[in-house]
């Protein structure tokens, strides 16, 4: 088993790839300080193949 963290900047990918017989348990995410202080909500999300995974 394995355990690593990654910052990803804000409109960037990240490609992740486990490799065979392997899978991405994603348990935690944190968001910096927001530019707009309003309550306007921001998306995070998983792409795997065509899904979208929120």
């Amino acid at each position: 088993m394995e355990f690593w963290g990654v910052e990803v900047k804000a409109g960037q990918p990240l490609k992740v790839s486990p490799g065979e017989e392997k899978l991405i348990h994603l348990s935690q995410a944190s968001l910096g300080e927001s530019k707009n202080k309003g309550n306007e909500s921001t998306p995070i999300f998983v792409k795997f193949g065509d899904q979208k995974l929120v």
